[in-house]
């Protein structure tokens, strides 16, 4: 079951992972050309982006300064460098939440793990035309 963040209906946090993972199951199984997480993109973001890129295409969506809370942490251990680990932004029809974490491995920078979107569904009918969407773009989980 997809669950989408509306009044009641459970995160799609859960949902992204199950379809990430889906993904990466497709790809291990089969030599068929399949749902490939690292190509497919989330409002232009895509996983592996650095902090510069995501904050470039989120500026260019009218997401910006304000728009964009960060949350940093020590980049290695015992390191007094800090790095991004967390941008959250509210967007015109829900909140996005973007996690760093392992390297990017041209530059070195923390790179995007993680893309969450929770939609918002508050007129009736919305969440199930957000459900049948999302499947028919990136196929069950």
């Amino acid at each position: 079951m997809l669950g989408f963040a509306s009044h009641g209906a459970r995160d799609v946090t859960r949902t992204w992972t199950r379809l990430l993972a889906a993904g990466g199951m497709l790809l291990a199984v089969s030599s068929a050309v399949a749902f490939d997480p690292l190509k497919t993109d989330i409002l232009h973001l895509r996983l592996g982006m650095t902090e510069a890129d995501v904050v470039a295409i989120l500026a260019r969506q009218g997401i910006a300064g304000a728009g964009l809370q960060r949350e940093v942490r020590a980049c290695a251990r015992h390191s007094p460098a800090l790095c991004v680990a967390l941008i959250q932004a509210r967007t015109g029809d829900g909140r996005l939440t973007i996690s760093f974490g392992s390297a990017n491995v041209e530059t070195g920078q923390p790179a995007v793990v993680a893309i969450h979107y929770w939609l918002d569904g508050r007129q009736p009918g919305e969440p199930a035309m957000i459900r049948t969407s999302v499947l028919d773009r990136f196929g069950p989980p």
